[in-house]
């Protein structure tokens, strides 16, 4: 799986390729099937002629499954996908502006694959980890019922330790405090 500033493999799959147009799409405003090929460093050349199945082919066929996948994506998220499939399905355009929510969300997650978190967490002055724990906790509040709900980020966006974070919510005054479970399997309960 690539990892920015790197670029995909060419043996990468549709998925990845997906998001490296999106990616480039994004940056240049605009990526068309072309672009993807040559920034894979494939070329049409036949180098691998065995019959009819030439070079051409073989990346024609590759970003079918690619453009397939964006189109997939698009119908999935609606009004939240910030590009659009023009000319017959060989550019992808960047629509910059589209700024809802579910844009905006989309942008980051695409980001946050993309982005070496495990190396460093920060980009930008930003800590990706942190800033998923606070979506997420958004995203599940509202989900709940929105004000009427309460959501709270126990991982790495907050300070202190697991149990007391636990502690501090389990019935205040009762005398109730967490219990480390007899047996845990693999980090799980």
């Amino acid at each position: 799986m690539f990892k920015l500033p790197a670029s995909p493999s060419p043996q990468a799959d549709p998925h990845e390729l997906a998001d490296f147009a999106e990616l480039l799409s994004w940056d240049r405003g605009t990526a068309s099937k072309r672009e993807i090929v040559a920034a894979l460093g494939r070329v049409d050349d036949n180098e691998n002629n065995i019959g009819c199945d030439d070079d051409e082919d073989k990346n024609s066929d590759l970003l079918d499954e690619v453009l397939n996948e964006i189109e997939r994506r698009s119908q999935a998220c609606g009004s939240g996908y910030p590009f659009s499939l023009e000319l017959n399905a060989t550019v992808l355009r960047h629509d910059s502006a589209s700024t809802g929510h579910r844009s905006l969300l989309y942008r980051y997650l695409l980001l946050s694959t993309r982005l070496d978190m495990k190396s460093d967490r920060k980009h930008g002055g930003i800590d990706g980890a942190d800033l998923l724990e606070d979506i997420s906790a958004q995203v599940l509040q509202d989900y709940l019922g929105g004000a009427r709900a309460c959501s709270l980020v126990f991982g790495t966006a907050t300070r202190g330790r697991f149990q007391d974070k636990i502690n501090n919510l389990s019935c205040p005054g009762r005398g109730r405090r967490f219990r480390k479970p007899r047996y845990w399997f693999g980090g799980c309960q």
